[in-house]
This record gives C-alpha cells, structure tokens and sequence, in this order.
C-alpha cells in the first residue's frame, strides 16, 4: 500500500492542534522509508533492481526490520518519544506510533510477505500483492477513499474550505497512484512497453521508489496545507 498510508496521516492531523502534518506524513511512511534507507546499506534486499521489470507481483523485499512484527514496536517506541519531545505532547507520539502500527497492519492485510522478525519466523499477513494483486490494490482503493471521504467531510465541519483547484489536485494524486499501481500490478513496465533490457544505474528500483514516496509527501504537505478564507470563496 501506497496512497493508503499517506490518507491515514492526513486524517490523524485533523486531531492535533499543533503543525504535524510533515511529521505525520513521515510517520504514516516511515516503514517503507526505513525499507529504501535499509536496502540501499545492504541491510535488506529488494528484487528485481530495475524498475523498469518491477510488477507489484514480483517485487520481493526484505523488509525484516522495518515491516516485521518485533521491530514495529521498537519504532513506535521511537516515534511516540519523537512526537512527545519535539512536539512537547503525548497526544502527538501516540497518533505518530499508531500510524506506523496501522501501516503495518495494513500491509499485513494487503502487502508483501512479513514475519515476526525474519524469514525464519512465522509470517504475518496474507501476502495480497504475490497472490492477489489485483485485489490488493482494490482494497487500497476502497480504503484510501474512505479515509479521503472522512478527511473532507471533517474539512467541511469545521469550515475549512479549498478551491476546486486545490481538492483536484489533493484526489488526484491518489487517483493516480491507484491507477498506476493497477498498471504495474501484473506486467511491468519493460514488458508493456515493449523495452530491450536496459541495465543504468538511473532505473534503480529503490531509488526511483525513493523519487516517488517523498514526492508524494511533498506534494500533499504543499497542497493540503493550502486552504481558502471563507470570504474568498464564492
């Protein structure tokens, strides 16, 4: 899941009144920003390493110590200290922890293999995207759509209003995230296209990944930040 964990950050935000929509954002990601840092060390291992062969079906990560069960918890640990120190709140490390653990959990349901903390642990989760991707990215899909529906719905409550501009461009990275991942869900990119194998160091997988994760979680910090005054709108 993609669009899904950044929809949860955007809704926990509405509950604090303090300015963690960046920190949410990163917390809703952070184990598969943790996956990236991890392969790119060679702790953890990605394949294949072009992206351009990579399907949902076929990518097989090791995500053991950002996805599995026992460091979940260590994490949470991590961020609710981070939530309560930086921004002086218990309130803000406990939805910061929550948010990781529902990512989690949310990929237990609809992800990648996952264990208690190793290959040689039993799993956790049902491994959607290897057995059923398809349906994976169709459980994505209701998902983030309720949670964008309780997000604006919770907008429009409190009297924070967005120009049809603004809304557009907030659903439609979601629209496009959804639309893409069902692209790439059983064929790849190099297969649709048609493409020669091309090996260049600049169609790495993990960070093409990298490009995409943290261009969406600018891209809604720019834009679910900007809101219109009442009286500007007609």
């Amino acid at each position: 899941m993609l669009a899904g964990h950044y929809a949860t950050a955007l809704v926990a935000d509405q509950h604090t009144s303090k300015k963690t929509l960046f920190f949410l954002l990163v917390a809703s990601m952070l184990p598969d920003l943790l996956w990236h840092v991890f392969t790119l060390i060679g702790f953890e291992e990605t394949t294949p390493t072009n992206i351009l062969e990579m399907t949902l079906k076929n990518l097989s990560p090791d995500m053991r110590y950002d996805h599995d069960l026992i460091p979940t918890f260590g994490w949470m640990i991590l961020l609710f200290g981070i939530g309560r120190l930086g921004f002086k709140s218990h309130k803000v490390g406990l939805i910061a922890a929550f948010l990781f653990l529902l990512h989690n959990l949310a990929d237990y349901g609809g992800g990648y293999p996952h264990h208690v903390f190793g290959p040689d642990t039993p799993s956790v989760g049902y491994a959607a995207y290897k057995t059923v991707p398809l349906l994976a990215v169709a459980y994505e899909a209701v998902f983030t759509t309720i949670l964008l529906f309780i997000f604006f719905r919770t907008e429009r409550r409190r009297g924070i209003l967005r120009k049809p501009g603004n809304m557009a461009a907030i659903i439609g990275l979601f629209v496009f995230n959804i639309v893409f991942m069902l692209s790439a869900a059983t064929m790849s990119w190099g297969e649709r296209l048609g493409l020669p194998e091309i090996n260049s160091v600049f169609l790495a997988t993990i960070p093409n990944l990298m490009v995409v994760y943290w261009g969406m979680l600018f891209f809604l910090f720019y834009f679910v930040r900007k809101t219109t005054p009442a009286s500007s709108v007609a």
